[in-house]
């Protein structure tokens, strides 16, 4: 299955590090905890790098488009689609924002 929810935590985590995350996306509350998780910190990023990754990673309509398709929806440069990715994967990778997707998930942080 490849749902926004696992598309994501791919993009936060190492594959050692997702797979026993997506596996706990099988209960709902856990989805649901997990989804709020997600949502909290996407909203600490800025406007243009929260759409990017909404966009390419297809996190609220599950239809990922490419740089290509991102630029032109956002109305800026591929490269640009591409600095905002780049930025805003690294601030989800920030240790406070993977303890708190990992906490939503019932995980000890790491």
């Amino acid at each position: 299955m490849d749902t926004p929810e696992e598309r994501f935590l791919s993009a936060i985590f190492h594959a050692e590090e997702s797979k026993p995350m997506e596996n706990k996306l099988d209960d709902p509350e856990a989805r649901a905890r997990f989804a709020k998780a997600m949502k909290d910190v996407l909203d600490t990023l800025a406007d243009d790098q929260r759409t990017v990754l909404d966009l390419r990673y297809g996190l609220s309509t599950d239809e990922r488009k490419t740089h290509e398709e991102t630029a032109a929806s956002i109305g800026k440069s591929v490269e640009e689609v591409k600095e905002l990715e780049a930025g805003g994967l690294t601030s989800l990778r920030s240790p406070q924002a993977r303890a708190l997707m990992r906490k939503a998930l019932g995980l000890q942080d790491s």
